[in-house]
């Protein structure tokens, strides 16, 4: 029986830095990098989705390839976006008309 879906924010910024192995500071740089949107509470804490934690394992294993921010955004094709990851993506000739 699942609590929560997987698109629904429940780890916090420090629970979350510990599951991907990280530093809560790293994950604040990947925020800024435009590399994650977390989801944001009244109070301004962050939170994150288990499918977020995918993302960021993702992240964490291009950038520890040596990758930059602007070649992880062009892999992950720009699924996550300052938009945030269910944004739509329109690439070069693609028609964002429906």
């Amino acid at each position: 029986m699942s609590i929560h879906g997987p698109d629904e924010p429940v780890y916090t910024i420090g629970v979350m830095a510990r599951l991907v192995g990280v530093s809560p500071q790293t994950l604040r740089a990947w925020e800024r990098e435009a590399l994650i949107s977390p989801h944001r509470t009244d109070t301004n804490n962050r939170l994150y989705s288990e499918n977020d934690f995918h993302l960021l394992s993702r992240i964490r294993d291009l950038a520890g390839q040596g990758i930059n921010p602007a070649g992880i955004r062009a892999i992950l094709g720009g699924a996550s976006t300052e938009a945030g990851p269910k944004a739509r993506v329109t690439t070069y000739g693609e028609s964002s008309r429906d």
